[in-house]
């Protein structure tokens, strides 16, 4: 029979989630004395507040403090605030801070100290509390006066050498927000030595410090403490909700003793009767049923966005498909020549029809100049020399050239339209899988699972509430037939019905075994499949047109060449006076012939340099190009916004479901080793919930933030 201990809890005593929402909230507000402040559904009313003293000694410090009193239970508490960059004064709670980091006892933790006596010994305090500053000045009245509480949220250290290495400090109690910057800054630095008393860690916050890089250290936001709420998505569409934050709703106390289960060796066990089983069942009733409650919102609204982008695939694999097209086209350098080449290349072939066009009226030109070489007037052939003139043969390789060119440009149009419909598609897929959008779908079909199991864990719940309230309502009655009852089916029992037992067992799912990493292990994949795609196609293609339109540009400055030697005659005598006329007519001809034929090439020459230049540009920005597609390819995949919101929601979940489990493990605890046999089969019960509860945390930690 194991050792029982009565401890059911104090309604209206203060506890320590009581404090840190004193410390972390109420410690930024602006009261009076008298103003009542409602906590946890207590009343508070202000005592005292720090005195503006004459000679301003307590402002010359910087501290800003409170004594309240928990009117029902008559606690005095004194809270200590934080740093106040606003305040007149705040920049003695600076430089504050700076002093904690020596071994220099700071001005204002002194005067926490002289407050802490002067209200202890008008009133009795029991306790003091306080967040980051405030958490430093609650420590240090916490160290130098033993028997009283001291409960912080997010304190800064204290002074090197305050900390005594060889003392426990068991009234001291830090709660660390498990995305708090100054703490895992502290611990980062190897300073935990200068917090006294424990440690514990708590889930309140969102890793999204842009966002709630305050609330995420206060534990807080806003004006109001029954709107601790953080806003996610965009109002209006799918996914769009609220995640709660408020840093005490994630302190995991006993539902018996109200104490904190964080404490190895606090888990005492309580007398198990109908004042105990009553105050399970309305815990179960008024509070973990809506936490589960959160869960389900939370997974709910990721399920949204999940089923959002899944039939938004064809939208985002078009605006894919369209952006390599704008990619790859501007990948071509600052010209216009190539728009069009992922949808048929029309600009780009039609250039090339244009320069086989301008080859042919340049051989046009060049024959009249060949023809007009031969003829040169009889009259003339002793007084001059005239050289050969031949470009017939040269222009034809060009043009057979240009004609391998467009087929090479049809080659890299086929490629971009290949790559468009094909491989594309395929950054999105996980083939080996079956699976057409595969980041999402796995997402889709994990939370498919995930969606079916936090329904009926919140059946169970439902269920084991109704239970445990049957079995309290009817305690005292037949213990072995409510036993049978509860295992067997529904049991009259005087007016009560006693619920079946639920015993349901969730599947896991099997999606998701690399978590939120998924869509960046995808990514990479989807990167190296699109590098030796491009490469493969781009950098042989690229290649092979270089070295024709290099031999294009040669064969007509060759040509160029060739034209304009032809406009000079070599005289090697006079002609008589006689015949100048009819040279110089002939001349003229000829001069004329070979500038209409330099036309066409001139304009050829500078084509062709242009499209060498472009081609050179693709080429050489490969590379680039691959990675200038990626950040469109991680938004295909899942957009950013949407996939933080979804590991948002999955993150608030898990830790709701960490805490719950933590929470079910005193409830089995409590409930085991007990002789009443309905006592027996509700801890079978509580078993079997704890089991689906830790089954579902992780499940929905996969799809959390790593």
């Amino acid at each position: 029979m194991p050792i029982i201990v009565q401890k059911v809890a104090e309604v209206n005593k203060t506890t320590e989630p009581d404090l840190v929402e004193l410390a972390g909230f109420h410690a930024y507000q602006h009261y009076d004395d008298a103003d009542i402040v409602k906590v946890n559904g207590k009343n508070y009313r202000v005592i005292d507040i720090i005195d503006i003293k004459e000679d301003g000694s307590e402002l010359k410090t910087g501290l800003n403090a409170m004594t309240v009193q928990n009117i029902k239970s008559g606690e005095f508490t004194i809270v200590y605030q934080g740093t106040q960059m606003k305040s007149e004064y705040g920049i003695q709670d600076m430089l504050t801070n700076v002093q904690l980091l020596s071994n220099y006892d700071p001005a204002q933790l002194q005067a926490a100290r002289d407050y802490f006596e002067d209200m202890n010994e008008k009133y009795g305090v029991q306790s003091v509390c306080g967040n980051s500053l405030g958490g430093a000045l609650a420590n240090t009245v916490g160290v130098h006066y033993p028997e009283v509480k001291a409960v912080t949220l997010n304190p800064a250290i204290l002074p090197e050498g305050q900390v005594k290495a060889d003392q426990n400090y068991a009234n001291v109690t830090n709660y660390f927000s498990k995305y708090d910057g100054l703490t895992r800054g502290e611990e980062a630095l190897n300073l935990n030595d200068r917090f006294p008393g424990n440690i514990y860690r708590i889930n309140n916050g969102i890793p999204h410090f842009s966002r709630a890089f305050g609330s995420n250290h206060t534990g807080y936001i806003g004006d109001s403490p029954d709107n601790q709420s953080i806003n996610v998505g965009i109002e209006g569409q799918p996914g769009y909700g609220k995640i709660y934050i408020a840093a005490d709703d994630h302190i995991v106390t006993s539902i018996w003793s109200g104490e904190p289960l964080y404490r190895s060796g606090s888990w005492e066990r309580i007398s198990i009767n109908q004042e105990s089983i009553t105050a399970l069942s309305d815990a179960l009733k008024n509070g973990v049923i809506g936490r589960i409650g959160y869960v389900v919102e939370y997974i709910n609204h990721a399920t949204e966005i999940v089923i959002d982008v899944k039939a938004r695939m064809p939208a985002r694999l078009n605006e894919l498909q369209r952006k390599f097209e704008d990619i790859l086209e501007n990948s071509f350098g600052n010209t216009s020549w190539f728009k069009g080449i992922t949808t048929g290349g029309y600009v780009t072939k039609g250039i090339i029809d244009h320069l086989i066009h301008l080859l042919s009226q340049a051989e046009t030109y060049c024959l009249y100049i060949e023809k007009t070489v031969k003829n040169r007037p009889d009259k003339l052939l002793e007084y001059m020399t005239i050289r050969t003139f031949h470009v017939g043969d040269q222009l034809r390789e060009a043009q057979k050239i240009l004609r391998n060119v467009k087929m090479e440009i049809d080659d890299l149009v086929n490629f971009a339209d290949k790559f468009t419909r094909e491989v594309i598609p395929r950054l999105l897929a996980d083939e080996a899988r079956g699976l057409a959008d595969a980041v999402v779908d796995e997402l889709y079909n994990h939370f498919q699972i995930v969606g079916q199991n936090k329904d009926q864990l919140l059946a169970q719940l439902v269920k084991f509430q109704k239970q445990v309230q049957a079995v309290g309502d009817q305690f005292q009655s037949a213990d072995q037939s409510l036993a049978q009852g509860i295992n067997q089916g529904s049991l009259q029992s005087g007016s009560v019905t006693i619920p079946t037992a639920d015993h349901t067992q969730l599947k896991s799912s099997s999606d998701l075994p690399y978590g939120m990493n998924t869509k960046e292990r995808h990514l990479n994949g989807s990167m190296t499949r699109l590098s030796a795609s491009i490469n493969r196609a781009i950098t042989p293609l690229s290649t092979l047109l270089t070295g024709h339109l290099w031999a294009l540009e040669t064969i007509t400055e060759a040509t160029s060449a060739t034209v304009k030697a032809a406009s000079y005659g070599v005289w090697y005598s006079s002609p008589p006076a006689i015949l100048i006329g009819l040279f110089t007519d002939w001349d003229d001809r000829l001069r004329l012939q070979v500038k209409q034929a330099l036309k066409p090439l001139d304009e050829f020459a500078n084509t062709i340099e242009g499209l060498r230049t472009g081609i050179n540009h693709l080429k050489a920005n490969v590379p680039a190009l691959i990675q200038q597609y990626k950040p469109f390819i991680d938004q295909a995949i899942f957009d950013s916004n949407n996939y933080s919101y979804v590991a948002l929601y999955n993150t608030a979940a898990s830790d709701i479901l960490d805490e719950t489990a933590l929470l079910f493990q005193d409830i089995v605890y409590q409930l085991s080793g007990q002789e009443a046999k309905s006592i027996t089969a509700l801890c079978e019960t509580s078993r079997s919930v704890l089991k689906n509860i830790q089954l579902l945390h992780e499940d929905v930690s996969r799809a959390a933030i790593p």
